[in-house]
């Protein structure tokens, strides 16, 4: 699957998966990750009201030929204009799991995971987490 969808994609899309218009701008704040838990401040920068979608991707760092990142949680946050929200995220067990070769199977992996916080799969803002299955 290398350099195919969003996932293995190391280029420059013309638009990045999860890309959306609005009539209005935000901000999207640095995450900050605690446990299962990843907070990040969403502001509404524009002179309108609108809907966001934060969306979180995982990157498990000790996999290099594995995805670039995957989508593993996203929510929608309504703000009117000039207003700001904390949107919490609590991370499920699914969410860390990668392929095993040893296995043949997917199974929760321990270890240090990337997680990007942004409005597409372009997301920059990130936080480190250490994650230990069976948590």
């Amino acid at each position: 699957m290398r350099g195919r969808t969003y996932r293995y994609f190391t280029g420059k899309p013309l638009f990045p998966f999860g890309y959306g218009l609005s009539y209005t701008t935000f901000r999207i704040g640095q995450p900050v990750c605690k446990g299962r838990t990843l907070k990040v401040k969403v502001s509404n920068t524009g002179l309108r009201e609108g809907t966001e979608t934060v969306q979180v991707y995982i990157k498990r760092n000790a996999d290099s030929d594995g995805p670039v990142k995957s989508l593993c949680d996203f929510q929608k946050v309504s703000l009117k204009a000039g207003e700001s929200k904390e949107v919490t995220f609590t991370l499920q067990d699914n969410a860390f799991e990668c392929w095993d070769p040893l296995t043949n199977t997917m199974r929760v992996m321990s270890g240090r995971y990337t997680l990007y916080v942004g409005n597409s799969s372009s997301a920059k803002a990130s936080c480190q987490m250490q994650w230990r299955a069976g948590l």
